[in-house]
C-alpha cells in the first residue's frame, strides 16, 4: 500500500508540577508519575515519550526536518524558448502539434519548467 502525504501535528504542554496534578495521587505505587515532558496515550496504555511522540516511521517524510516545496514558477513563450534554446516560432510548432507540455491560463500560454527539463530528458536518444 502505498503511502500518501500526511500533515503531522505536534502537541506540546507545558510542564505541570506534579504535586499539582490529581492524577499523581490516584497512580499506584508501581506507575511513576508523569513528567512534564510525556504525553499521554490511550486509557491503560501508559504514557508515550515527548522525544517519540509525532515522530515518523522509517520512509516517511520528517515534517521538521522537510525543506518546504517551493513550486516552479511558470515560463512565458519566450521564457521558455530561450531555455530550449530554441525560437518562439518553433516552441509554438512544438505546441500545436501536441508535442510538448504546456498549460492554458485563459488565452495565456505557460511552460512549467520541470515539465520541460522531463520533456528534454525523453528527447535524449541513445544510439
Amino acid at each position: 500500500m502505498a503511502h500518501e502525504a500526511s500533515l503531522f501535528v505536534a502537541v506540546t504542554r507545558p510542564p505541570v508540577p506534579a504535586a499539582s496534578t490529581a492524577r499523581s495521587q490516584s497512580l499506584s505505587p508501581s506507575e511513576p508519575p508523569p513528567t512534564g515532558n510525556a504525553v499521554p496515550t490511550a486509557p491503560g496504555t501508559g504514557t508515550v515519550a515527548a522525544e517519540t511522540a509525532g515522530v515518523p516511521e522509517p520512509g516517511e517524510a520528517n515534517p521538521a526536518t522537510a525543506v518546504p516545496v517551493v513550486p516552479t514558477p511558470l515560463l512565458t513563450e519566450r521564457e521558455a524558448a530561450d531555455v530550449l534554446a530554441i525560437c518562439p516560432r518553433t516552441l509554438w510548432d512544438l505546441r500545436v502539434r501536441g508535442e510538448i507540455p504546456h498549460i492554458r491560463l485563459g488565452r495565456a500560454v505557460r511552460y512549467d519548467a520541470s515539465d520541460l527539463h522531463t520533456w528534454i530528458q525523453s528527447q535524449k536518444q541513445h544510439g
